[in-house]
């Protein structure tokens, strides 16, 4: 079959097919539809989804290591509303699993389509998720991304803050994705010692933190960088704190300098 608008080598069928059979199979209660654009949108109660996506780059020379997607949420006549306000309709864990589930597949389906896609795509977890799901994090993703053809390990899982205040379901979940062989990007709320100890027992392939929030950035970096971690400094809005971060020592950076 041909793929027009949208198109990726990997994808294993038309897309218009494909949304049908994501819509019938995995979404019945939604809808997703492909834009004249090629961008696809996804029907979520009376709400309009789309994907938006901010670059993470690395602090040596600026190169695109993948990018970090964010839901846009429209709805009501009203133009853009916060996801919160749908977060907060999706009350129930059913409805909220639901929401989590066709949230990550819009993104893959829309990044993975770019041409100046990274090499990872950063997908965030919703605190409530870590406790909804009991087990197998990450098994129903995983089908969505075969059916794409995309391996689990060009996706990289943003494990949220508040999660840290469960470790043992935290660290539970992030060991159930690194097994699937997710990427896991861990976030530190500051350089509080408990916080970095119980994120680096998920093993994580980044740890993102703001260096402006913490008083020892460097000390962080070089623990991380002892167990094979890299350090991402977030909040990243103009140079000079790009170029203090890059010689503070920090792997990538992120924010909306680069956005």
């Amino acid at each position: 079959m041909t793929i027009t608008a949208v198109s990726h080598p990997r994808y294993r069928e038309d897309v218009d097919a494909l949304l049908a059979r994501l819509e019938k199979d995995h979404f019945p209660a939604s809808s997703l539809a492909r834009q004249p654009e090629g961008s696809v949108v996804a029907r979520f109660f009376q709400s309009l989804l789309t994907s938006a996506f901010q670059p993470i780059v690395r602090a040596a020379d600026h190169a695109v290591e993948g990018h970090q997607a964010q839901l846009r949420v429209y709805g009501g006549g009203r133009g853009a509303v916060s996801p919160w306000s749908l977060l907060a309709q999706a009350s129930d864990d059913a409805h909220l699993v639901q929401l989590d589930r066709l949230s990550r597949t819009l993104h893959a389906l829309n990044y993975f389509s770019r041409k100046d896609a990274g090499r990872t795509l950063f997908v965030n977890v919703e605190p409530r998720l870590l406790t909804t799901v009991r087990a197998d994090h990450g098994a129903y993703f995983e089908l969505i991304l075969g059916l794409l053809g995309i391996p689990t390990r060009r996706v990289a899982i943003v494990m949220p803050t508040a999660g840290l205040d469960e470790p043992v379901t935290y660290v539970r979940a992030a060991i159930s994705y690194r097994i699937r062989g997710y990427h896991v990007y861990a976030q530190l709320r500051a350089d509080a010692q408990a916080d970095l100890e119980h994120v680096l027992l998920t093993d994580p392939h980044y740890v993102g933190f703001d260096p402006a929030r913490c008083a020892e950035p460097r000390r962080i970096i070089d623990a991380l960088a002892h167990r094979g971690s890299h350090a991402v400094a977030q909040r990243i809005d103009d140079e000079p704190r790009a170029r203090d971060a890059r010689a503070t020592g920090f792997h990538y950076l992120q924010g909306h300098f680069f956005a």
